[in-house]
């Protein structure tokens, strides 16, 4: 993506101004602590490998981490909790900064899905401790409708108090969502009611950033209040050879006739011969 030839890369930085990753995502292989420890050594825009300016989204990886609250690597764990998060997203010098949440599922009842907004309310705490207005932060929300969206913000509300609410954050990330992806209906009415929610709370200029959703979703998401997403579902279906025609519909790679879409990538012939393999 930074035309490094370490990784055999083109230079694609005009079809894209940001990245996102997560804290979570640092030991997804197994890694070693000596690699582990080179990975937090230095910000990712300071290493000669990436040749890269845009902004870093960090995420805080509160889904992975709600099990055991560790990073586990081939011979060693990283205990994790909100101080450990921010110092590692510090580290790899992130941008947009995430807190700590405790993501919600379908099955939960609402004492339980309450606790888990106080606990993340607890972390919003500390968050907001540990970094500045000199840093773009967001405020992690779960909630499938409005009630239970609202009934979240309420649990932070009183943790952290009505007024830091209101002036400390940059932007809003939903997440909880990825149960969910199948079923649009469902995903509409969630980004739906939360853009109602931070209205109705006058988060109405807030950038809303729905975590873990992409692929035909987009659209429609973005159509009812959604800024941005991440995901890699659009990677999975390249390298598995599709190629999608609309939002519903996808076709080998090897059957496409490229001349019939006039999109900025179709149109390039560098592009058109690496998509052919």
């Amino acid at each position: 993506m930074n035309g490094d030839e370490v990784v055999n890369g083109g230079d694609y930085s005009r079809y894209f101004d940001g990245v996102m990753t997560s804290v979570a995502s640092l030991t997804d292989y197994g890694i070693s602590r000596e690699r582990y420890e080179d990975y937090i050594s230095a910000p990712i825009r300071e290493r000669d490998v990436f040749d890269f300016d845009g902004t870093l989204f960090l995420d805080s990886g509160g889904f992975k981490f709600l099990g055991d609250g560790t990073l586990d690597g081939s011979d060693f764990e990283v205990e994790v909790d909100q101080k450990a998060i921010v110092e590692i997203q510090r580290r790899l010098g992130g941008d947009v900064l995430v807190n700590l949440d405790r993501p919600i599922a379908p099955d939960d009842d609402y004492p339980t899905r309450v606790e888990k907004a106080r606990l993340t309310a607890e972390n919003v705490d500390e968050f907001l401790d540990l970094t500045s207005r000199d840093d773009t932060r967001y405020l992690t929300l779960h909630g499938y409708n409005y009630s239970m969206l609202d009934t979240f913000l309420t649990e932070v509300e009183k943790v952290i108090g009505r007024d830091r609410v209101h002036r400390e954050f940059d932007g809003v990330a939903l997440g909880s969502l990825v149960p969910l992806k199948d079923n649009k209906g469902k995903l509409i009415t969630a980004v739906s009611d939360c853009r109602e929610v931070l209205s109705d709370w006058g988060f109405e200029e807030l950038p809303l950033h729905v975590l873990g959703i992409s692929s035909s979703a987009i659209p429609l998401l973005a159509a009812v209040g959604a800024d941005t997403f991440d995901s890699s579902s659009y990677i999975h279906s390249a390298i598995n050879g599709k190629y999608d025609t609309s939002l519903y519909n996808s076709e080998p790679v090897d059957d496409v006739d490229f001349t019939e879409c006039d999109c900025q990538v179709c149109s390039d012939e560098m592009l058109v011969r690496r998509m052919k393999g």
